[in-house]
């Protein structure tokens, strides 16, 4: 069962947890009926979870999640293999990232228990695979991630949703296992989450609910061969001074002895020498209670720091081709600045985003390891910045002289972003007879989903109308405000606390709002991306007649009281989970975004509408006819204008361009819902402050041609700024990437293979969806520039399902009209999904268009169709290689 030194260690730190959070004490009768290993389990979890589900889940919440882990460190069939840290960590611990908490594990086990039996652990996690695909699927949706029951109940989720339920599936049975993230990928737009499960003393990984008959195996293995960084977390041991990038383990005396003699010298700023042994003494934990995995982990070089409570673990050396790089940061005297956050950055959707901050060790420094391609150093102190953008291809090492930005205002600057190339390191394939029993498998696996799919209904909403008819049509309003996985796990009773509590609001003779404000920013639980709950009721009752009437006479006392009430323990935080109104009532804690939520809350429970403003997260409350800031720093307006030009480009938010706001060292993003140009302007009401424009040309091979614009509003000023896009040449725009050999078929049904139709010269293979909308675009585009692709006839390839297709008039014309042109045979099943996934398209999107320069080397692809598509296949087809 747990050792010693676990039950000192979780005994230890609930006591001290009880003194921070007097909350707990509630709960130590319900523990004094469990027996000694539940109630050990049950505090492992509190101990180690971040203080918002202390707020946000019940007692009875977290046990079962103990229950079933102690049974499975009881009765698990694999129990005998798993260290204790392994266990704790990746069994028994109840969350993986985000996601909301509701129990599940031992319904979980209930349903796969008996298809597992006999398996050994590779195969049960195969196996656990199958039965999360014919559970759920993928379906985008918004990014709030909700429980793993959840997504068993509704069938579906975004790949951080399936990723965090095949995790709780596996765990659920006894199989480590942990959710690791690509947290933007270098070569799209887009980002991934996947699984990683240990079995029989190794660490491989698998595609949530995109089972295989082989472990190491999912479409992203190049995608992640690409990225510049994959991480993991780690909630258990809090390391103190992780955050410093810091050396190896048996190095920490020698930096502890190093810091003794250097804290007096001029102009270093050191740690604080406790802070170093705390990191001491956690490290010894570590060693007493960690196995060789955790401390493989645990190595230098794979600790990224820290984000609030949870320790970041570098895992790319899995997936890529990686280096060390070190960066050192000094100041104007040349001495090493110590304990000054560096960020790591991309440019993605068209903005630089944070892989990850480390924060400087003794001599200035810090290193990540990453992938080949380039990366931003941005370095915030006080109210200054410094960026250097580095090609790690080339460039290891980087010394970065603290100073405040030296790039000019009000004009472009350009830069590029190159990608790491297609180098996949995890080259497993499976047999011809695994490939097919998959197939067998997973045709099974989604006629069960489907059937399940057609048979489910919500109740919870069914009820939130039977309860009160009356007003029905308040209610049918306020659903349609809430997005649809809202209704997926919404409570009939949470809704109705908030109808009921609102009412008395709506038509007040006090009211001096609209029915759309009142719906919105009054009657509206959602208020940022936090789970919807009950909070009115606990808020009225919290507060005295006199409070309430203060209030409402001036709501900024609602933020004053905020400020003075609840306490910020970031340390103590996942920095993505939200502590709901009610959790921050319940432990007086909170991190800033959720006290921005209560008093949101408040306000609106006292019937004063009020908001998060959705660009930047400022708080606003209504009144007099306006949205008011409740911060001096929201207030007075400055207005940009943003011109496109004459170059006829269309403007996208997040696709080629994004604006970002200075604030506390860094620029965030502006999360814009509406960028529609009028007459070629976009105006913008801004508040006044520094702002960075990036504009952004992704390239089909992945790199990106951007360009940044600096510039300072000032409080009542109007700027316009013309947005500039960089073009690229057609050398910029084409890769080489080596693909896997497939088979399509002649018409009188003999097989060919893709590396005889390419063996000589380009090709351009047209994987065709014919009648439908994108393929009849491109076969139009064909067909007015036909003299010109008349030319390159005997290099154009169409391949359609069956010969039905060439009856389609469209087609038909291609036919006759490029009489030198191929036709092949597809099932347009798994060819399209490989060679679509391996040249970085979406193999979901017809037509399929992929250009090779030789055998089976691709060159350019795109899916879907595209303006211009016709105009540069010629470029292609004309350019000589």
């Amino acid at each position: 069962m747990f050792s010693e030194n676990n039950k000192i260690r979780i005994e230890d730190r609930f006591q001290k947890l009880m003194l921070e959070l007097p909350v707990l004490n509630q709960e130590i009768d319900r523990l004094a009926v469990l027996k000694a290993e539940t109630a050990l389990a049950v505090k492992y979890l509190y101990v180690t979870m971040p203080y918002s589900d202390i707020g946000n889940y019940s007692f009875d919440t977290f046990l079962d999640y103990a229950n079933q882990g102690v049974y499975l460190l009881e009765h698990g069939p694999y129990r005998e293999k798993i260290a204790e840290d392994l266990f704790l960590n990746y069994i028994l611990y109840h969350r993986i990232n985000e996601e909301e908490i509701r129990p599940c594990r031992s319904f979980f086990y209930e349903q796969l228990k008996d298809r597992i039996k006999g398996l050994t652990m590779k195969e049960a996690a195969l196996e656990v695979n199958y039965w999360c695909a014919q559970e759920a699927s993928y379906r985008s949706t918004d990014e709030r991630t909700v429980a793993p029951i959840t997504v068993y109940n509704c069938g579906y989720g975004r790949c951080g949703e399936e990723s965090t339920f095949t995790v709780s599936a596996l765990r659920s049975i006894g199989i480590p296992a942990r959710q690791v993230y690509a947290p933007r990928w270098s070569h799209c737009e887009d980002n991934h989450a996947w699984v990683e499960v240990w079995c029989d003393g190794e660490w491989y990984f698998l595609g949530a609910c995109e089972p295989e008959e082989i472990l190491n195996k999912g479409w992203f293995n190049s995608a992640a061969s690409r990225a510049m960084l994959v991480h993991s977390r780690y909630f258990d041991v809090a390391l103190k001074g992780v955050e410093t990038n810091r050396l190896e383990e048996n190095e920490n005396l020698e930096v502890l002895e190093s810091l003794k003699e250097n804290e007096n010298l001029e102009g270093l700023e050191s740690l604080e020498e406790n802070e170093n042994l705390d990191e001491l003494e956690s490290l010894e934990e570590i060693q007493k209670i960690g196995s060789g995995e955790l401390l493989v982990d645990f190595k230098a070089e794979n600790i990224l720091g820290k984000e609030g409570m949870v320790t970041m673990l570098n895992q790319l050396g899995r997936y890529a081709r990686t280096d060390l790089i070190k960066v050192t940061v000094i100041d104007d005297l040349l001495n090493p600045v110590i304990g000054i956050k560096v960020e790591f950055q991309i440019v993605n959707y068209s903005e630089f985003f944070t892989l990850t901050a480390l924060k400087t060790d003794e001599t200035g420094t810090v290193t990540l390891k990453t992938g080949l391609g380039s990366i931003n150093i941005h370095i915030s102190y006080k109210d200054t910045s410094t960026d250097l953008l580095i090609d790690t291809r080339i460039q290891k090492t980087a010394v970065i002289t603290l100073k405040g930005s030296t790039e000019t205002e009000n004009c472009w600057l350009p830069f590029d972003m190159i990608a790491p190339i297609d180098s996949p390191v995890n080259n497993a394939v499976p047999t011809r007879l695994q490939k097919t029993e998959r197939e067998v498998k997973t045709a099974a696996a989604t006629r069960n989903r489907m059937n399940k799919i057609k048979g489910i209904h919500n109740e919870e909403i069914d009820g939130f109308f039977a309860s009160d008819i009356q007003h029905r049509s308040l209610k049918e309003k306020l659903l349609g405000i809430l997005t649809v996985k809202d209704h997926t796990d919404c409570m009939a009773e949470v809704l109705e606390e908030h109808v009921v509590y609102a009412l008395p609001y709506k038509d007040s003779p006090e009211a001096s709002y609209t029915e759309e404000i009142f719906i919105h920013y009054l009657l509206n639980p959602r208020i940022w991306n936090e789970p919807i709950r009950k909070y009115r009721h606990c808020i009225q009752e919290h507060f005295s007649d006199k409070d309430k009437e203060d209030f409402k006479n001036e709501p900024k006392l609602i933020w004053k009281w905020v400020e003075e009430t609840i306490q910020s323990h970031e340390d103590r935080e996942h920095p993505n989970v939200v502590t709901t109104p009610f959790g921050c009532l319940k432990t007086g804690t909170g991190s800033e975004l959720s006290k921005k939520i209560l008093f949101t809350a408040i306000a609106r429970t006292f019937g004063i509408p009020a908001r998060l403003k959705m660009e930047d997260g400022s708080m606003e409350y209504f009144q007099g006819g306006e949205f008011i800031p409740v911060l001096e720093e929201g207030a007075g307006f400055s207005t940009l204008l943003l011109n496109a030009g004459e170059d006829n480009i269309t403007w996208a938010y997040y696709q080629n361009y994004t604006i970002g706001r200075f604030n506390k060292g860094t620029y965030t993003t502006l999360k814009l819902e509406e960028t529609i140009f009028h007459n070629g302007r976009h105006k913008l009401t801004l508040r006044p402050g520094r702002y960075r424009i990036i504009t952004s040309n992704r390239l089909p091979n992945g790199n990106i041609f951007a360009n940044r614009y600096l510039m300072t509003l000032k409080k009542g000023e109007t700027k316009e700024v013309f947005l500039s896009l960089r073009e690229a040449k057609l050398s910029d725009m084409l890769e080489n990437i080596k693909m896997n050999d497939f088979l399509l078929k002649r018409a009188e049904g003999n097989p060919v293979s893709g590396s005889e139709i390419t063996k000589t010269g380009k090709r351009i293979l047209f994987w065709l969806e014919v009648g439908k909308e994108p393929t009849e675009h491109i076969l139009n585009e064909l067909l007015v520039r036909k003299i010109e692709f008349s030319k390159h006839a005997e290099q154009l390839i169409f391949i359609i399902l069956n010969q039905t297709s060439l009856i389609d008039p469209t087609l038909s014309e291609v036919v006759e009209s490029f009489p030198g042109a191929a036709i092949l045979y597809d099932d347009f099943g798994e060819n399209i999904q490989n060679l679509g996934r391996r040249l970085y398209v979406d193999p979901d999107k017809l037509p399929l268009i992929i250009v090779t320069s030789k055998e089976l080397n691709g060159i350019y692809a795109t899916s879907g169709y595209n303006v211009g598509t016709g105009d540069m296949l010629l470029r292609i087809l004309r350019e000589e290689f």
